[in-house]
């Protein structure tokens, strides 16, 4: 099946939404309404989900299919008060803990991009750095006593990925490194099995965030945390 054969062209174009942030209430489904979604899903409409993005597909057919009222503030708020989102748009300004784009005030921020593993390491107090990171962090240990203390140098999140000589020369010094701690070949003599590898990589910093970006997808779920609650949503 395709999407079309599912829902019309109309209803694509106007009501599918962005899964990064949304709000419901509980118990919106009940046990029967699940069990029919899993019946159509099982009778052809798994066809169109797409699995490299299975939260965003999910969620929208389940709003579509079961005919839930939603509200799509991108779609219903007036022009004037529309506002980017996403932690990429660097021209937010902020005051007292609250950003505005172009004076107006965001709902909330998207941290679109920015895989939980970061939030994981911030938290461990390893010193990554990415755009409002201090918001971030206020609203984020906003009711507890301390926040982590970071060390080290900044890192930024964002790393040029590895090109693919990069990798065939760090997979080849592992090979390498592997090669000298079982045999009796020295590490000088290893060293210099590959003089022309000098320098091909990155700096070891470097190269710790650019090994994480090798995954070119993104996590199966967004890390994203809300900077205010959101005034408008209803229902969705």
């Amino acid at each position: 099946e395709s999407l079309t054969d599912v829902f019309s062209q109309e209803r694509l174009d106007t009501e599918i939404f962005c899964a990064g942030l949304y709000a419901s209430r509980r118990g919106i489904f009940t046990d029967d309404s699940l069990a029919k979604l899993l019946q159509h899903l099982q009778a052809g409409d798994a066809e169109i989900l797409y699995f490299n993005g299975p939260d965003q597909a999910i969620l929208n057919y389940v709003v579509m299919k079961t005919g839930l009222k939603a509200t799509n503030l991108a779609r219903t708020l007036p022009a004037e008060e529309r506002t980017g989102c996403c932690v990429t748009s660097p021209h937010f300004t902020e005051k007292d803990h609250v950003l505005f784009d172009q004076g107006q005030r965001l709902i909330y921020l998207h941290y679109i991009g920015v895989g939980s593993r970061f939030f994981q390491k911030i938290a461990a107090g390893e010193n990554i750095t990415f755009p409002y990171r201090n918001l971030y962090l206020y609203y984020r240990y906003l009711r507890e006593e301390t926040q982590p203390v970071f060390t080290g140098p900044e890192i930024y999140y964002k790393q040029p990925a590895l090109t693919h000589r990069q990798r065939l020369v760090r997979k080849a010094r592992q090979l390498v490194a592997a090669f000298s701690g079982r045999s009796s070949l020295s590490p000088t003599l290893a060293s210099d099995l590959m003089p022309e590898l000098t320098g091909e990589l990155p700096s070891a910093t470097e190269n710790v965030l650019a090994e994480e970006n090798l995954d070119k997808g993104l996590d199966s779920k967004l890390a994203i945390e809300p900077i205010l609650p959101p005034q408008s949503l209803n229902e969705v």
